[in-house]
């Protein structure tokens, strides 16, 4: 029995200890000329006219097929089909009938039309509290959250706006989106209507030890501009405590602040804004140990 435990935590501890792939995928809304699929552009150079652009994406990792004698990494590559593909196993953003504007998946405005998000492959695909886990009506495989142990091979992407009113799609024939070659050094982004380069998108990765590995994997912070609250979900990798939560306006000023401890895992918590002056503000959350994150945040009654 002790040698059985002794082993388990020299595994769990090299796993911890191992390198993790930071992805960043950007899209550049100019270079996207389908005005059927282009997030509302004019098709000619022209940035999308969105307030906020999701990503819904999509890792295969696992053979669910029947020849288990094949690898997980060609069964992954034979799913690349145009729509109602199985490449879509561990699935993070919500659409189907009720597209939800709730931060899960939301990408980051850069400017000029560019929107873009990082995260930690293995945390993102596996966090069971962003993974959806709902039954697809097309048929498709079902989403579940990633093992990760286990390598990622392909992942499927589609873009929307807020409600899900204008999407993001394959510029040939408004399909899904794949980046191939994921666990391999040379990832390639692709169109599944003809397999052929998509423009628009761009992934890069990067390999991260555990100590360089931010504390949030995932972050929405919202409305914002605020009006009277903002709504804030943090997906932590480690417990904080003591975690002071500050915001802080243009001239160094705190004009609000509090303490608090965050578990591992996700928390939900809102600030109320309603006596804060309009302006621009920072949002402040770190403790001793770890700063948490920091964002700017406009408050307009």
């Amino acid at each position: 029995m002790k040698k059985t435990i002794l082993t388990a935590a020299v595994a769990a501890f090299a796993f911890g200890s191992q390198a993790q792939t930071e992805v960043t995928i950007a899209i550049d809304t100019k270079l996207m000329f389908n005005v059927d699929c282009n997030l509302l552009g004019d098709g000619a150079g022209g940035a999308a006219q969105v307030n906020t652009v999701y990503m819904h994406s999509g890792a295969c990792s696992e053979n669910r097929g029947a020849n288990q004698s094949q690898s997980a990494e060609d069964y992954c590559a034979d799913q690349i089909v145009p729509y109602a593909s199985d490449v879509w196993q561990h699935v993070v953003g919500n659409w189907g009938q009720a597209p939800q504007d709730d931060g899960v998946g939301e990408m980051v405005d850069m400017g000029n039309g560019v929107y873009s998000k990082t995260f930690i492959m293995e945390d993102y695909y596996s966090d069971p509290n962003i993974v959806s886990t709902e039954t697809n009506a097309t048929g498709t495989t079902a989403s579940a959250p990633l093992d990760p142990n286990n390598p990622v091979h392909l992942i499927g992407l589609v873009f929307r706006n807020e409600d899900g009113s204008a999407s993001g799609r394959d510029q040939q024939g408004c399909q899904d989106i794949f980046v191939i070659n994921v666990s391999k050094e040379n990832p390639t982004v692709i169109n599944s209507t003809d397999n052929s380069p998509c423009d628009f998108v761009t992934f890069t990765k990067s390999s991260v030890g555990i100590e360089d590995r931010p504390v949030a994997h995932d972050v929405f912070i919202g409305p914002n501009p605020i009006t009277d609250q903002v709504n804030v979900r943090l997906s932590l990798r480690e417990p904080v405590q003591n975690a002071t939560i500050e915001l802080v306006n243009m001239i160094g000023q705190t004009v609000y602040s509090e303490s608090r401890d965050f578990p591992i895992g996700t928390s939900f918590f809102q600030l109320d804004a309603e006596n804060i002056l309009n302006g621009m503000y920072v949002l402040n959350i770190q403790s001793d140990k770890a700063n948490v994150l920091q964002r700017k945040l406009l408050v307009n009654h």
